[in-house]
């Protein structure tokens, strides 16, 4: 067990911001609809932990009560605090201030007055109370703006510069202006669950009371030390809270995907909104069910219980029980690939329920941690965009490590850059700017040589939130590309798409391929004589609509692939002329193969308008066009451009 200890006789400690079950109400939607308290700790526990950590002095900062605290005022060393909620006179603007050693008579006053910062900071002045602004970079209400941050500079010289519970990013700015303006850092855990209480704490001095550790505060001899945040002490704070508020609840069976979905969007893009609204679409069976099927998926052999003791105690940190989820969950999410893979070179094809359901299962360990990872990502951004920057775009794409027409692109793109934007190509392949680490590979049928990388969850929702991305465009869409478009369609981001190689036209001719081999089959079924109780194959097939609604099918899908064949030919030869190819792309098997499935095309569609080729003959020349088509898919085998893994 490791634990922080006050042996310097020369210094005192307490942890200045810790809360308390008379935090009970919370203010945030999410909790709400899950039924989580703002905090679940009580009082004599979190007096405790901190004894037990090695806090000189002890407080609780609830907000805007002093009720927690003045339940173990009459112990050792406490002093009575309180989170004060206070608003700048007539805007929508708010802060937290942190009220230290304060009376009952002091509590009601803050309260009373609590609409005008300007006010409360002059009556904590004029009383010698100690008194920090809290995680001043954080937005209570209405976001800050420089001259609100300029004024709480000059009201309230002590910041709390090492908040415990946020990341370090996002605690520098309030060291950094502490820093370079002038004042007095402090530090807490601003701990709600009850397990990193002491663990980030202020040092002064030695003193021998609560008002003269205080004082020395107030006369700039404070230094804060201790861990900070991050998203796996984020994650776990919120389990901790559901195991105290719900973990006596009845046995939660399998968590439903779609509640978990609901969950971690609600998590990613209103973990910080103050105002929100309790939904009914989610519930506490929900958080509950997720919960326990964590914490079985990781493998402890703990129960919720024993889960918050092994992370006061420190029997785990929380970065290594993070680092066992993400290993369990490319473990688990290897095996499901390998499988499906295995299942499919067997010529066999794998349950798509069953496929599903272990995929989900694969993901469980990291989810949690996925939506806390998102969410601080977003407070980055907040803290790091700034008006002029260009704007940052996520070029994800699979399979770039091999030679070919989107390689050759995509690596202009980096060399080149794009006028007036930030563009950083993201993938499984070496030859990118943010790699993803990848729990598998998978061989592309018919490209020889080329493999796409299937990314783990927490890899790509890392990249996804923490690069800061106005959009994100995704290229020639594979389990990169799949997964990039889910955490943006999460996090609310802009989206883009594109794809390489005719897909649309291929996709075109693979139908009327099928509507004309339902029309040949249709034909014959009608045109066959059953005698009573006789059956042939194509006997259930009676659902099959009349012959010309199948021949419009074939033909209007032919109509609609023409043109995307012909775009695409087009822009890739333009392309081409512009990169080192040249004329050398004209040569290329499969290019030429395109071009004559091209002229076929024509040909089709020529004969279909001019000689009024109808019925059997069309449905038998859309067939020879198809396998022209598989015939092009399968020269990449011979191409020099786009045959991936050739030099």
């Amino acid at each position: 067990m490791h634990e922080i200890k006050s042996t310097d006789l020369h210094v005192s400690r307490a942890d200045m911001h810790v809360h308390s079950t008379a935090s009970e109400l919370s203010k945030l939607g999410i909790q709400r609809s899950l039924h989580l308290p703002e905090c679940a700790t009580e009082p004599e526990e979190v007096y405790e932990l901190a004894k037990r950590r090695g806090m000189d002095f002890v407080t609780i900062t609830d907000h805007d009560t002093i009720a927690g605290a003045l339940q173990i005022a009459h112990l050792p060393g406490v002093f009575i605090s309180e989170e004060l909620t206070v608003w700048f006179k007539g805007e929508p603007q708010a802060v937290h201030v942190l009220c230290y050693g304060i009376t009952q008579g002091d509590h009601e006053w803050l309260q009373r007055h609590n609409d005008s910062v300007e006010e409360c900071a002059e009556y904590l002045s004029d009383r010698g109370i100690t008194a920090a602004l809290a995680h001043p970079f954080f937005a209570v209400e209405a976001p800050l703006t420089p001259r609100h941050r300029r004024r709480l500079a000059q009201l309230f010289p002590i910041w709390e510069t090492r908040n415990g519970s946020r990341a370090k990013e996002l605690n520098l700015p309030a060291f950094v202006y502490i820093e370079t303006h002038g004042g007095t850092g402090i530090g807490g855990t601003d701990d709600h669950a009850g397990i990193d209480i002491g663990r980030t704490f202020t040092e002064t001095p030695r003193a021998q009371t609560p008002a003269e550790f205080l004082a020395q505060i107030r006369r700039g001899n404070a230094v804060s030390h201790g861990d900070q945040g991050g998203a796996a002490k984020w994650t776990h704070a919120a389990m901790s809270l559901a195991i105290r508020s719900l973990g006596g609840g009845e046995a939660a069976g399998r968590p439903d995907p779609a509640a978990v979905l609901k969950i971690v969007e609600r998590v990613m893009n209103e973990g910080n909104v103050r105002s929100g609204e309790a939904q009914h679409d989610i519930g506490p069976q929900d958080a509950l069910a997720l919960l326990r099927s964590w914490l079985g998926a990781m493998n402890l052999e703990v129960d919720e219980q024993r889960l918050i003791a092994y992370l006061q105690d420190g029997d785990i940190g929380h970065e290594d029980l993070f680092r066992r989820a993400r290993r369990i969950h490319e473990r688990e999410l290897a095996r499901v690939v390998h499988n499906t893979v295995a299942a499919l070179e067997q010529g066999r094809l794998p349950d798509a329920g069953r496929t599903a359901a272990e995929l989900f299962d694969a993901c469980i360990p990291v989810v949690p941690y996925a939506a806390a990872t998102a969410f601080l990502g977003r407070e980055k951004f907040k803290l790091t965009r700034t008006d002029g920057d260009r704007p940052r775009v996520a070029l994800v794409a699979d399979g770039l490590g091999s030679t070919h027409g989107v390689a050759h692109a995509i690596q202009q793109v980096r060399d080149l850059g794009v006028p007036g934007f930030e563009v950083e190509v993201i993938g499984t392949d070496a030859d990118v700017d943010r790699r993803l680490s990848a729990v598998a590979e998978v061989d592309v049928p018919f490209y020889a040589g080329l493999k796409v990388g299937v990314p783990s969850i927490n890899s790509i929702t890392e990249v996804i939130a923490e690069g800061r991305y106005d959009l994100v465009h995704v290229c020639s869409p594979g389990p990169a590309g799949v997964a990039a478009w889910g955490i943006a369609n999460l996090l609310e981001l802009p989206l883009a798409g594109s794809y390489h190689t005719e897909l649309a036209a291929y996709a075109a001719l693979g139908f009327s391929m099928l509507a004309s081999v339902l029309y040949l089959v249709q034909e014959r079924r009608i045109k066959s004589k059953l005698k009573p109780g006789e059956e042939t194959w194509w006997a259930p097939l009676e659902w099959l609509p009349p012959l010309d609604t199948l021949e419009r099918i074939a033909h209007a899908t032919l109509l609609f692939g023409f043109p995307c064949m012909t775009v695409g030919l087009v822009i890739g030869s333009v392309l081409a002329q512009e990169t080192v190819l040249g004329a050398a792309y004209f040569r290329d098997p499969k290019v030429i193969a395109s071009f004559v499935m091209w002229a076929v095309y024509v040909l089709l569609l020529f004969l279909r308008s001019t000689a009024g080729l109808r019925g059997r003959k069309a449905a038998y020349l859309s067939g020879a066009v198809f396998l022209v088509m598989l015939a092009v898919w399968a020269a990449n085998l011979l191409s020099h451009v786009h045959r991936y893994g050739a030099s």
